[in-house]
């Protein structure tokens, strides 16, 4: 059920000032969009369920596409970006042919999209962001690190080499996060298009 303060809570102040819970954005993203590395403009966010991640780029002043790559998943997602009017347009598509033209954003946020993907699915999908990523431009995915025991899990190295080339990896961070009611520990993996 959405909020019934999400429209005041949207308008009356920074969403990054939430604390930490569902009306808080990643803290990846925070980090990304203060360190005024990425340009403003059109922002893609990917795969966020609950649309906050969505909503705190609208508000930090992107045009924003938020994704849904799985059924169901946007639909609270549609129900607060409704209510709060913000400049978010939502929609599902698959991962690997999302109805976006090349060179269309200037930013992308990732979250857990390419941690669910497997095999030639995870390689299709990187050749579709660099696709939809105009040149110059920048990704900020989250995966989980070695430090926890889920599959998939990576190291720095991993990290670089999963996604470079096509892209220039910029920074590998141990961030942590948070997981159900557990800790993971996870890497944000900032990227420039080259």
């Amino acid at each position: 059920m959405v909020s019934p303060n999400i429209e005041k809570m949207y308008w009356g102040r920074p969403l990054q000032d939430n604390p930490v819970g569902e009306y808080r954005p990643h803290e990846a993203l925070i980090e990304a969009v203060a360190s005024r590395l990425m340009p403003s403009g059109r922002a893609l966010v990917l795969s966020n369920d609950d649309g906050i991640d969505a909503l705190y780029m609208a508000q930090s002043g992107y045009a924003v596409a938020l994704v849904g790559l799985f059924p169901g998943e946007v639909e609270i997602a549609r129900q607060r970006i409704a209510e709060t009017d913000a400049r978010v347009q939502v929609y599902s598509a698959e991962p690997t042919k999302m109805p976006f033209h090349p060179g269309e954003f200037d930013v992308v946020f990732d979250p857990r999209v390419y941690n669910a993907l497997k095999g030639e699915e995870r390689a299709l999908f990187i050749k579709e962001l660099h696709r939809i990523t105009r040149p110059g431009g920048y990704i900020v995915f989250v995966v989980p690190s070695y430090k926890s025991s889920p599959p998939g899990c990576m190291t720095k190295e991993a990290a670089v080499s999963a996604f470079q080339p096509p892209f220039e990896v910029l920074s590998v961070v141990d961030i942590g996060g948070l997981e159900g009611e557990g800790f993971l520990s996870q890497y944000s993996v900032t990227l420039r298009r080259p």
